[in-house]
């Protein structure tokens, strides 16, 4: 079997989770990693056993070996290394955003249009676990009636306390929203997922709790740590009304504020006949609510999942799947897409595409756009 040879950028924490789940894939092989930090590469090199890397990125994107580079650095990044590899000829798995706006997503969607047999996949990887597989082919079913209410949340704590630091704190790397474009487009992508349909209009009030922070500061010449304040100009917190292209009404919040919030994303759909719940941080278990009979508390069970989801799925049950497993579902479904000799233009993958991350851009700029102007913003067709 013809395996795909993975190069990969950025081995921070995400590359190292792609890493994982790249290895888990039988059709590929991690081929190389670039980093621009040599110290954490070669820190790297030794805690994985990377057998190739590179400190200069250009020369893993022109590597002639390489068939599929994934791009795991931080979002400023994203645009112009997208668009480099995507000329070299590669197929490209991006961390999302694609692009730090939707202006620059729309840019690398003419670029990705210029080459119309690469494969583009994003790391939603939320949607790929088996749960909420098996909540979206219920819905398509019909199991629940017709969606009406889907609401929910992505809340966290870790930017809980003024001296907790990170890059995506500055709009110069992580972009203009912060809470709604790292953690509420995850939320908006599987919702749109199990529902099966767009968001289409907006109403949202964005809060920023902490307006001034403590940016650590060492200095170089005694190594003490000290703290300068610098101001913030993104949210901390996101309440967001919806409107779906089915007709179904949505409410999200998200915040990173949230004290014991770990990695809460959950999501509610009420149809006309019932009800399903589904907590990531209980990945293995959907709630199904009923009117006229008891309600169901369902662990996963490749015995009792839809056909279609169980390639998403590989214990037995009682074996908790979670988070990574959602990662290496992603990954190696963008994998058998391109080895199954797919193409875009006719055949819709599971993964996440380039086209739904510009999507989910229009859905946060139109976001942030309400929140300054307090009415209800629509998303015009392109």
């Amino acid at each position: 079997m013809k395996k795909l040879k993975i190069g990969l950028i950025g081995i921070g924490y995400i590359g190292c989770a792609h890493v994982t789940a790249i290895r888990r894939c039988g059709n590929a092989v991690l081929y190389a990693v670039a980093d621009t930090n040599r110290g954490l590469l070669e820190k790297k090199k030794e805690e994985l056993g990377l057998e190739r890397i590179y400190d200069n990125v250009e020369a893993l994107i022109e590597d002639p070996e390489v068939d599929v580079i994934h791009n795991c650095t931080p979002n400023h990044l994203h645009l112009e290394l997208n668009k480099k590899i995507i000329r070299a000829g590669k197929h490209i798995f991006s961390e999302k955003p694609v692009a730090a706006s939707a202006e620059e997503s729309a840019e690398l969607l003419e670029v990705l249009e210029e080459h119309p047999d690469t494969v583009a996949g994003v790391n939603h990887n939320y949607r790929m676990n088996v749960m909420v597989q098996d909540m979206k082919h219920r819905v398509a079913a019909g199991e629940i009636g017709t969606p009406r209410l889907v609401y929910g949340s992505y809340l966290l704590d870790w930017l809980l306390y003024d001296t907790d630091y990170d890059w995506r704190l500055e709009k110069k790397y992580a972009g203009a929203s912060r809470a709604v474009a790292d953690i509420g487009t995850h939320w908006m992508d599987t919702a749109q997922t199990v529902v099966g349909s767009k968001i289409t209009e907006v109403f949202a009030s964005l809060e920023t709790v902490l307006p001034v922070r403590k940016r650590p500061v060492k200095n170089p010449e005694t190594q003490a740590l000290t703290y300068e304040e610098y101001e913030i100009d993104t949210e901390d917190y996101g309440a967001v009304f919806a409107r779906f292209e089915s007709g179904a009404f949505g409410l999200f919040h998200v915040s990173q504020i949230s004290p014991g919030k770990k990695c809460h994303l959950d999501l509610t759909v009420d149809g006309a006949s019932a009800s399903l719940y589904w907590n990531q941080e209980e990945a293995d278990r959907l709630w199904v609510g009923h009117r006229e009979k008891g309600n169901e508390y369902i662990f996963r069970d490749p015995k009792m999942l839809p056909a279609e989801a169980l390639p998403y799925t590989y214990m037995p049950a009682g074996h908790p799947e979670g988070w990574n497993d959602a990662v290496y579902n992603n990954i190696h479904a963008f994998y058998s897409y391109i080895l199954d000799g797919k193409k875009r233009a006719q055949d819709t993958p599971d993964f996440a595409t380039f086209e739904e991350c510009h999507y989910l851009n229009r859905l946060t700029e139109a976001i942030l756009k309400s929140s300054r102007t307090k009415q209800w913003i629509r998303l015009a067709e392109e």
